[in-house]
């Protein structure tokens, strides 16, 4: 179905009439889609050439197809293989990916053989022409533990559960991984205190396991200098380099550090971004903290001279929500907009802006924004960049947390500007062999294969190679009040809240029907779930074990975002 698709059609015919092989010159090329069915072909030959090899890593600038090109590679690796799973940074680039697959995959029958497998979407009914019976139920929920799917599509935080969880429920599909081909997209986004235990443990799974793993990112660091084993991954791209030379990709955002050089205030970038508004433009910002997009969203809202439609988009956002700002974008419609944003729209959001304003923070994280303006190469992009909260906070005990490597360093501007960043991932990995690879502590390298791989703590293995620590200052709260869908339907959460309540007390139900009915019950649940501060004085409605319930929140809510001030401040005396 993959091979038969227009796409594919399209860079077949190209190959045949145009592809320029190994001795490239790009001098006239125009055209984008130019640019990526080469990087398509040459990845696909590189791969044919490296078939005994386990470790792939893909380096391709952003917007070249690098997730078309994934699939195709992984498409040849399964002829000898029996799943594929696709590895997202975060739930909402599973869900873009999905609804993008199910364009290229018209049959429902293929469409329902690719399932998302986190904890926001309920159970797939991959049995629909059997009975609401015991065995029904059986069936599907040992499909999800035994992730019986063809076609996964998961997050990394899922995937090194599942790779090297200890408790029943994470290694329970673990054979799974056996003789799959695994992509794993926006590697730089991990923990990168362990990426030398990444990449070790990576190698060593891939060769005792007999996987096929795809390492892909615009910013990819070679994680191979932290292994001190050479030639044992495949470089798909080992020209890369071209591709980010050529002006579509290295030309098509303009840079300005202007703004890098005044200590920047809201109100002063509320002047600059309504200055540069437009009935046909539209407007990234992006902060680095909730709190400050959310003011800096409200400024904005509440100004007289801002005569274009303005949004606001966070983690906190529900996929409806998400759904109802992206849409009109991902559309190509032109109209006047100012997003507001966090870090959400960094890593693989499909978005195509017109003026980018960034605060600050990793160098890859700049580049990564840079993707979302000027995509299509249809016009020219700008990008300004500011310094407003600071990133040493917010990434506390990320080695790249450092000024030298961050765009206060006018090196680092000329590494964003030609794209060279294994110059910068150099700098970066010098730092890792100096504080970790060398440590003679438990937190050093020799303790965690001697201690832990070697005396297999497999309880000390799980939380070492954990990606997300776990915040003890923040709680889940569930915050009721009425979503109305894309298709219409209302979602009540207090009545889905109580519906929850009553499959946990229900002890009469049969227990496959109960587990498949939970997990579609807390997928919609999922819709009313905040992240709070655990100090705040409120008195809650309800609780379940450690899950709080306000059973009317909406005043906490305006325009459908979460005012948090407002949360935060409230007492216990005003509800």
């Amino acid at each position: 179905e993959y091979n038969q698709s227009q796409l594919l059609k399209n860079i077949r015919n190209y190959e045949k009439k145009k592809y320029q092989g190994v001795n490239k010159n790009f001098d006239n090329i125009t055209k984008i889609n130019d640019l990526r069915n080469e990087l398509f072909l040459d990845a696909e030959k590189n791969l044919f050439h490296h078939l005994d090899k386990k470790i792939y890593f893909l380096e391709a600038p952003t917007g070249s197809g690098k997730s078309n090109v994934a699939f195709n590679l992984s498409f040849h690796l399964m002829k000898d293989r029996k799943k594929l799973f696709y590895i997202y940074p975060f739930n909402t680039l599973v869900e873009q990916n999905k609804t993008s697959l199910n364009h290229i995959f018209n049959s429902e029958t293929l469409q329902q053989q690719i399932v998302v497998v986190n904890s926001l979407t309920p159970l797939p009914d991959t049995h629909q022409h059997e009975e609401d019976s015991k065995e029904y139920y059986q069936k599907i929920l040992l499909d999800r533990q035994f992730l019986n799917y063809p076609l996964i599509l998961s997050t990394h935080v899922s995937f090194f559960s599942l790779l090297f969880g200890s408790r029943k429920e994470e290694i329970i599909g673990f054979h799974q991984l056996s003789e799959s081909v695994i992509v794993l997209d926006e590697i730089q986004s991990y923990k990168n205190t362990i990426w030398s235990e990444i990449i070790m443990m990576l190698k060593a799974c891939a060769a005792l396991m007999n996987m096929k793993i795809i390492i892909m990112s615009a910013t990819l660091p070679n994680l191979e200098e932290l292994s001190g084993q050479n030639d044992t991954i495949a470089h798909l791209l080992p020209n890369s380099q071209l591709y980010y030379d050529h002006p579509l990709f290295k030309e098509r955002v303009k840079l300005h550090y202007e703004l890098l050089e005044e200590k920047i205030t809201l109100e002063r970038l509320k002047e600059q971004v309504i200055s540069m508004q437009s009935s046909d433009k539209k407007i990234l910002i992006e902060f680095i903290k909730k709190d400050s997009a959310y003011q800096f969203y409200r400024m904005l809202r509440e100004s007289k001279d801002v005569c274009v439609d303005v949004q606001c988009l966070t983690g906190d956002d529900s996929t409806i929500e998400r759904e109802r700002i992206l849409k009109p974008i991902k559309n190509n419609e032109r109209y006047g907009l100012i997003l507001v944003a966090t870090q959400v729209v960094e890593a693989g959001v499909d978005i195509d802006m017109d003026i980018g304003y960034k605060d600050i923070s990793l160098l890859d994280c700049e580049e990564q924004f840079l993707g979302r303006i000027n995509r299509s190469c249809l016009r020219v992009g700008d990008v300004y960049f500011f310094d407003y909260d600071q990133y040493k906070m917010i990434y506390r005990g990320d080695m790249r947390a450092n000024d030298s490597l961050t765009l206060h360093n006018d090196d680092m501007k000329i590494v964003l500007t030609d794209k060279n960043f294994s110059l910068y991932y150099h700098h970066v990995m010098d730092i890792l062999k100096r504080n970790r690879n060398q440590s003679s502590d438990e937190n050093g390298l020799d303790y965690f294969f001697n201690e832990l791989i070697y005396k297999l703590d497999f309880t000390q293995i799980s939380k070492r190679m954990k990606l997300i620590d776990d915040n003890h200052w923040l709680v889940d709260v569930v915050l009721c009040r009425k979503l109305e869908l894309e298709n219409g339907v209302v979602l009540d959460g207090w009545f889905i809240w109580n519906m929850y309540k009553q499959l946990l007390q229900n002890n009469e139900m049969e227990y496959a029907k109960k587990q498949v009915k939970l997990i579609e019950v807390r997928s919609q649940l999922n819709y009313f779930i905040y992240k709070v501060k655990n100090n705040i004085d409120i008195q809650y409605n309800d609780i379940i074990g450690e899950l709080r319930c306000i059973e009317d929140a909406s005043d906490f809510f305006v325009d459908g975002k979460l005012d948090r001030n407002k949360f935060n401040h409230i007492s216990s005396d005003f509800l």
